[in-house]
């Protein structure tokens, strides 16, 4: 049982006064072919699942550092990207058991599948393209990635059917879903401070219907504030699943969330991101042979995001 929590855990597994004249907020030229940025997130979250045996509490705190290149911009602005994770730390505090991985040194205590992932990702070509507006599209190395982990547990059939699972959570098109949360946050029209718009999207893996209401707080020749608050829900007719094989993890969480960007100006690049999240619900286990577990289930977390 705690082997299957544990997988579920690592699994959940990231604009502007009144008297001014309206700007749009904009990526478009701001940066150029060859420019490098490189972001550190910090993530604190703590996990509390309630099962037959009692409580169990997952603290887990994960720190990934991110590298950009701008490979070209097209015409209408759009950037080429090229991205690497280049450092990941996790330190995971599951009932006073605490394991520990660093891509920095070379033993770790995370379990071998666990280390053979994070391995595979460190280093790892992603591509995509960032259009002016923010969104995310034709993202790709994810899939590239996890052929290369299944490859390497070729030795051990039933691991290479629970990635092919992952995989499918973790794909190119949720990660694209996943890096757009980073950017996708741009109104459609020119702004002033105090004005407010709402983004929709369903987030990736989990199927997490999101709904964001955004406020440009402040905004001067150097800088720009946005604050935000959040919505999300799976829907219960359509749960988030994760297929492990010989086992399946559903959720059905319900939650809000609040934060606040801090963007260059007059070009919108993301100095900071810092959110708060909170959600609670239901992770159901199904194991071949035996009764579906439905197991309370809630989630608190802090992400920090900074441009380093």
């Amino acid at each position: 049982m705690k082997k299957i929590l544990l997988l579920s855990l690592i699994s959940l597994a990231f604009l502007f006064g009144a008297c001014k004249p309206a700007y749009l907020l904009s990526l478009k030229d701001g940066l150029k072919a060859g420019d490098h940025l490189r972001y550190r997130s910090t993530e604190e979250t703590e996990t509390l699942v309630t099962a037959d045996e009692g409580e169990q509490t997952t603290y887990e705190t994960k720190v990934t550092e991110y590298d950009y290149t701008i490979k070209s911009v097209l015409p209408d602005g759009t950037l080429k990207m090229g991205m690497k994770i280049t450092r990941l730390k996790q330190v995971q505090n599951q009932n006073g058991k605490v394991t520990e991985y660093d891509s920095e040194l070379p033993v770790t205590d995370s379990s071998e599948v666990q280390g053979r992932i994070f391995r595979h990702l460190i280093g790892q070509d992603f591509d995509m393209e960032l259009t002016p507006q923010g969104t995310v599209q034709n993202f790709t190395g994810m899939n590239e990635m996890w052929d290369k982990v299944s490859a390497s547990f070729s030795d051990i059939p039933m691991i290479g059917v629970m990635l092919a699972g992952i995989k499918t959570q973790f794909s190119d098109e949720n990660m694209g879903r996943q890096s757009g949360e980073i950017w996708n946050f741009f109104p459609s029209k020119a702004i002033r401070v105090g004005n407010k718009w709402e983004k929709k999207n369903t987030g990736s893996g989990f199927k997490l219907n999101q709904t964001t209401q955004y406020v440009l707080k402040s905004r001067d020749a150097q800088s720009a504030r946005v604050d935000f608050t959040r919505k999300m829900y799976n829907d219960p007719k359509d749960p988030g699943t994760m297929d492990l094989g010989m086992f399946k993890i559903s959720y059905v969480l319900a939650g809000t969330g609040s934060g606040s960007i801090q963007l260059d100006q007059p070009h919108a690049l993301v100095r900071s991101i810092t959110q708060n999240l909170e959600m609670s619900g239901t992770m159901t286990v199904k194991i071949s042979g035996m009764a579906n577990q439905k197991l309370p289930i809630t989630v608190k977390s802090k992400t920090i995001m900074e441009r380093m």
